[in-house]
C-alpha cells in the first residue's frame, strides 16, 4: 500500500469517527469519557502520520506475535494427537462447514482451553518488565524506587506448586471451573495491570480462527524432525531454535 492509499485510508477513518460523534452531546461524550481524533490532535498534539503509525504499529505488533503462537499450537497439536481430534470435534459439531466468526467462536470452550494452554507452555514474551514508583519492601526485599523489576513469566507458568505436570499439555486447567480455583498472577501471557498488552483481544479472535480453519481442514501430524520437548532459542519473543517441524494433511469431508 503506498503512502496515497495510507492517507486515503486514515482520512476516511477519521470521517468515520467525527460523523459517529456528530449525534454525541457534550455531556455524554464527558460521561462516556470519549476521546475523539479532533481531542488527539488539539490536546495532545499527535498529527494524522502519528495516528496512521500507531494503528500500523498495533496491526504488526499483533502479526508476529499471534503467528508464534500458532506455530507453537500446531506443534502441540501434532504431539497430542488425541486433544487434536476433540477439537476437530467441536469445530464440526458447532460450526460445521460455517465460516468463524466473532460470534461463533465464543461456542467453542475448548478452543479455548487450548489456545489458552498454549499461551501458558509458550509465552512469547516471556518476561515482563516494570518500573518501581515507590520504594517498598516484598518478603524482605527492598525495592528502591525506579527500580525496573524483571518478571520471568515463563517459570510461574511452569512452577509445580500452581500448575501440576507443567511440562503437559492440559487443556483442561482452563475449564471455568479450574479457573475460578486459579491463583492470581500466576498466568501472564498479556501482562496484567494497566500495562497488559492492549492486542489481546485481537489477538485472540486472530488466533481461533486461524486455528478453527487449520484443524477442520487438516490433519497436523509429527515428522521425523519433530522435536519432543522442543528446544527454544536465545530470543527476544520465544521461538524454537530449531524450527517447528509438523506435517498437514488434508482432512477427507464425509
Amino acid at each position: 500500500m503506498d503512502d496515497s492509499m495510507h492517507k486515503n485510508l486514515l482520512n476516511l477513518m477519521i470521517k468515520a469517527q467525527l460523523k459517529g460523534h456528530e449525534t454525541l452531546t457534550p455531556e455524554v461524550e464527558k460521561e462516556l469519557e470519549l476521546e475523539t481524533i479532533t481531542d488527539w490532535r488539539t490536546k495532545r498534539g499527535i498529527t494524522d502520520n502519528e495516528i496512521l503509525a500507531q494503528c500500523v504499529l498495533l496491526l504488526l505488533a499483533g502479526y508476529e506475535t499471534t503467528a508464534s503462537t500458532l506455530t507453537f499450537f500446531t506443534h502441540l497439536m501434532a504431539i497430542n494427537p488425541e486433544q487434536q481430534e476433540k477439537l476437530h470435534q467441536e469445530i464440526v459439531d458447532v460450526l460445521g462447514e460455517d465460516l468463524p466468526t466473532y460470534d461463533s467462536v465464543q461456542k467453542l470452550p475448548y478452543l479455548n482451553m487450548c489456545m489458552d494452554e498454549t499461551l501458558r507452555m509458550y509465552p512469547i514474551a516471556n518476561t515482563l518488565d516494570r518500573q518501581c514508583n515507590k520504594a517498598c519492601t516484598i518478603k524482605g526485599v527492598k525495592i528502591p524506587e525506579k527500580l525496573t523489576v524483571r518478571i520471568a513469566v515463563d517459570a510461574i507458568h511452569y512452577n509445580p506448586k500452581y500448575w501440576p505436570e507443567p511440562e503437559k499439555f492440559i487443556p483442561e486447567r482452563f475449564s471455568e471451573e479450574a479457573k475460578s480455583k486459579q491463583v492470581p498472577f500466576t498466568y501472564l501471557p498479556f501482562g496484567a495491570g494497566p500495562r497488559m498488552c492492549l492486542g489481546m483481544r485481537l489477538a485472540k479472535l486472530e488466533f481461533k480462527i486461524a486455528a478453527v480453519e487449520m484443524i477442520r481442514n487438516f490433519k497436523i501430524l509429527r515428522t521425523e524432525k519433530t522435536e519432543d520437548p522442543l528446544i527454544l532459542g536465545d530470543n527476544v519473543l520465544l521461538a524454537a531454535k530449531n524450527g517447528v517441524w509438523v506435517k498437514f494433511e488434508r482432512r477427507l469431508k464425509k
